[in-house]
């Protein structure tokens, strides 16, 4: 895979939009990094902030209709998994994420969701439970209550109209707000492809929230049950579990980490 582009700052180094592309940044062979010869898995990693808040994840869907602006006073990745989502930021310049790209949103930043987007993401944002794209009951528990694995599937939960929400009647957008944790800690970014080759055990010390994205991502808990996702599901693994990824996983994702950049997973 050719590199277009490589990150050794954090990538919440100043205000701002900015799209990861898919597929523009070389892997780490896992298999060489963490010693378990017959594994076929890559992994690359991303710092994103030091920063120490609260972490909520949550759906946004988006069809065309009206601009819609916002103003973003919290570090946010927006992970397309269907369709393109449209952004003007302050500037005037046009970002366009499709299915695959993740969108980082910096504070402080307006920006503009542009009317003629069409797409479905999964969005964690580095910042506590907002009520406003809640569904208007009482404020969910936190995801994180628990060690272990939690599978979200796509299309889960029910979202609430944006457009009411923000006085904006023409626009047409949906959106869920899903509290993970109340810890106060950084934010990890960070690209996971796994084909089918053997088991791979991973102690998870930390909480993640992993997107899938394509084909099927199979896990596998300490009680043996096992779990599979597939395009638009959604992994949290809440510390401390052991877990094991599955040798019939064949797909890839993108994660969010909530702790400092792991030297292991990072590019050379």
């Amino acid at each position: 895979m050719q590199a277009q582009e490589k990150i050794s700052e954090f990538i919440a180094a100043k205000p701002g939009v900015r799209v990861l592309k898919a597929g523009t940044s070389d892997m780490a062979d896992l298999a060489i990094r963490c010693d378990f010869p017959g594994l076929k898995s890559q992994i690359v990693e991303f710092p994103i902030t030091d920063s120490e808040k609260p972490l909520t994840t949550g759906r946004f869907t988006i069809q065309k209709s009206a601009d819609l602006p916002f103003d973003y006073e919290f570090l946010e990745l927006k992970v397309v998994i269907s369709g393109s989502i449209r952004v003007k930021d302050s500037d005037g310049v046009i970002h366009q994420a499709d299915a695959g790209d993740v969108i980082v949103f910096t504070p402080p930043a307006s920006v503009v969701f542009l009317g003629d987007s069409e797409g479905e993401a999964v969005y964690v944002a580095h910042r506590a439970f907002e009520p406003m794209f809640g569904d208007g009951e009482e404020k969910p528990s936190a995801l994180s209550v628990k060690p272990g694995i939690q599978l979200i599937k796509a299309g889960t939960p029910k979202t609430v109209e944006v457009g009411p929400k923000v006085a904006l009647p023409d626009h047409k957008s949906q959106i869920i707000d899903i509290p993970i944790s109340e810890a106060s800690r950084p934010l990890s970014l960070g690209r996971f492809a796994m084909q089918p080759s053997i088991d791979f055990p991973f102690l998870y010390e930390y909480l993640e929230v992993k997107v899938i994205l394509k084909g099927k991502i199979c896990v596998k808990d300490e009680q043996g049950v096992k779990y599979e996702a597939t395009p638009g599901d959604v992994y949290v693994f809440t510390p401390q579990t052991e877990v094991t990824f599955l040798a019939e996983s064949d797909g890839e994702a993108v994660y969010a980490g909530h702790r400092e950049p792991e030297p292991l997973f990072l590019l050379l």
